[in-house]
């Protein structure tokens, strides 16, 4: 049995700040936790994460590191005969019985991240009925089922219009757009001018204007998002006799959001600095 907790509150970096009352903090959290395994008396782990990184619910780091510490692959696991437990569901509010709202959905949406089932407290241990529940964000309605032979849905491919182009992306970060390139706009010829890599809006333009120049088509792989800006790449195919397009992006807020996090968690984490365990067996006979 583990125990998987989020701890925002409780910080394990030894030269922050507030070092010293996170270490009060942490000293509480653990005389807390031991004294209910100790009550327990079961075979139990917990695992708490305190940063914002790829441990905390409903990112499944916390998960992960149990599958590693009990030596199991995630083919291992009977995972609909296994179940989460939790009261973070998403519950609604109801006004006739007096029940309040779920503070948040994050045990039900980690329990689907694993492809575990999910239960509330008051449904497994009091065998009451679900309540309806919210989830704010589903990432499996966007996930397409495809053939082990086709690697993009079947739309139709981009096509270059003219010989030699500029194209404009407008977009959220993460709605797809670099990805889009790379698969679509790359392949057929297409070079790539990103901010991100440049560093500035300046370096991007002088950068463009060469590829131009040399007969090449460019793809201005940002987020263009205001008028002025794309503005500024329309006058600059204009002087320079190119045609312009522009790629609308649509993903929405929920979707880019959490792409941006998946994407954000690619990078290193300190583990020592955002993640606690306790562990406790069985004393009695």
């Amino acid at each position: 049995m583990a125990i998987i907790s989020n701890q925002g509150g409780i910080g394990l970096d030894p030269n922050s700040k507030t070092a010293k009352s996170d270490q009060r903090r942490l000293g509480d959290f653990k005389q807390k936790v031991r004294a209910v395994l100790h009550t327990l008396d079961l075979p139990i782990s917990l695992y708490a994460a305190t940063g914002k990184d790829k441990y905390r619910k409903p990112r499944t780091g916390m998960w992960e590191t149990l599958l590693q510490d009990q030596k199991l692959r995630p083919v291992d696991v009977d995972k609909q005969r296994s179940y989460f437990v939790g009261d973070a569901g998403g519950r609604l509010a109801n006004t006739s019985d007096k029940h309040k709202a779920d503070f948040a959905c994050s045990d039900r949406d980690m329990a689907s991240n694993v492809g575990i089932p999910f239960r509330t407290p008051e449904e497994f241990f009091l065998d009451e009925e679900p309540r309806p529940y919210n989830r704010l964000f589903d990432p499996t309605t966007y996930l397409v089922a495809l053939p082990a032979t086709q690697a993009l849905p079947a739309t139709a491919p981009y096509t270059k219009k003219h010989t030699q182009e500029l194209v404009v992306f407008c977009g959220s970060p993460g709605a797809g757009k670099s990805t889009f390139f790379w698969q679509q706009l790359k392949p057929i010829g297409y070079e790539r001018v990103n901010q991100d890599i440049l560093g500035s809006r300046k370096a991007c333009i002088s950068a463009t204007t060469t590829l131009l120049k040399a007969g090449c088509s460019v793809v201005i792989d940002n987020t263009n998002a205001d008028k002025d800006t794309r503005g500024q790449w329309i006058a600059l195919a204009s002087t320079l006799g190119v045609p312009v397009r522009c790629v609308f992006f649509t993903a929405p807020a929920r979707l880019c959001e959490h792409n941006n996090a998946v994407r954000a968690m690619g990078g290193s984490s300190t583990v020592s600095n955002t993640f606690l365990k306790i562990g406790s067996k069985k004393t009695s006979s």
